[in-house]
């Protein structure tokens, strides 16, 4: 079920819900959970100005701006995040999903954000994102491997203190 506010766009089904919110100028915070509630603590993310952003509403979507940058949510939760010129800047992916559209008939299930329940109460998640053919992914702490375009890989974004 789609939802919307003055400064959030939301939406929960199947136990997950999702809220996208403005974070500062020209961006945009996504949280994500299975929880009832949605933490709403800040962690390392620093203080921001309060920004009011603007919200659209069609049949199918909301569509938040935040400055530069605007995120569609569709009638699934699916987000896709574009710049101001409509460019699409990333997209999140799936599959047969309970979120996605039935018509997908793919015979793997792939849901855009897979989420596992971690003894203690927390959640391991699993986002999944759309890419351009040509882009290509580097840095990331410098890994200690020879490949420098990391598109494609499965990366782990934790600190261990391992990396260069």
């Amino acid at each position: 079920m789609l939802t919307h506010g003055i400064n959030f766009i939301s939406h929960r089904a199947e136990g997950q819900q999702v809220k996208v919110i403005p974070w500062g100028k020209n961006a945009l915070r996504v949280l994500s959970s299975m929880t009832p509630e949605l933490p709403m603590r800040d962690w390392a993310l620093l203080p921001q100005e309060k920004i009011t952003p603007v919200i659209t509403e069609d049949a199918d979507s909301l569509t938040m701006q935040n400055g530069s940058i605007l995120c569609v949510m569709d009638k699934f939760g699916k987000l896709t995040f574009k710049n101001r010129d409509g460019r699409i800047l990333l997209r999140e992916y799936g599959r047969n999903s309970k979120v996605l559209d039935v018509r997908d008939n793919s015979p793997m299930r792939l849901d855009p954000r897979e989420f596992k329940p971690i003894r203690g109460g927390d959640w391991r998640v699993t986002v999944r994102f759309e890419s351009a053919p040509d882009e290509h992914l580097s840095g990331m702490g410098q890994y200690q491997e020879e490949t420098v375009n990391l598109k494609g890989c499965k990366l782990e974004l934790a600190q261990r203190n391992t990396q260069a």
